[in-house]
């Protein structure tokens, strides 16, 4: 609802959607989002992209910290998860990351808040991310596995 969006190809492939939520009140001074990057998928191995992807971000972001993270089903597709934060500009943000894979594209959803609001948004990035369709068949049987422990 009144969420403003903006949808963009950044080249070579790739797909960029951004949602940005409304000011709530005139003191809100960070608008929570959603970003939706859809490219062509190296592997369909999502718990070596998610290992990697958080390897990415322990280098380049400022006190990156896990929360949570896991492998499993969100409304029709497999997808691998975490929950991090780090700081930003003097600001901690907390951001969920999600990957799907759907034939050769990878869908990577990044979903972030204030620690202050993260629990009021976290019921609309995770249904975001279980409403997501995709306009090819669903690839073949991926593996099912266990969430990784850290």
């Amino acid at each position: 609802e009144n969420w403003e969006k903006q949808e963009q190809e950044i080249g070579h492939g790739v797909w960029c959607l951004e949602v940005q939520s409304p000011a709530d009140g005139t003191t809100d001074s960070f608008f929570e989002n959603v970003n939706i990057i859809v490219f062509p998928a190296d592997t369909t191995d999502l718990r070596q992209e998610n290992t990697k992807m958080i390897q990415t971000l322990k280098q380049n972001l400022a006190e990156f910290v896990i929360l949570d993270q896991g492998v499993g089903q969100v409304g029709q597709h497999l997808a691998a998860w975490f929950v991090h934060t780090f700081t930003y500009q003097g600001h901690t943000l907390k951001v969920l990351k999600c990957m799907l894979i759907n034939g050769k594209e990878m869908y990577l959803v990044t979903s972030t808040a204030l620690p202050s609001t993260f629990s009021k948004f976290k019921p609309i990035f995770w249904s975001l991310v279980a409403s997501i369709a995709f306009d090819e068949p669903a690839p073949p049987e991926v593996e099912r596995v266990a969430p990784q422990q850290n």
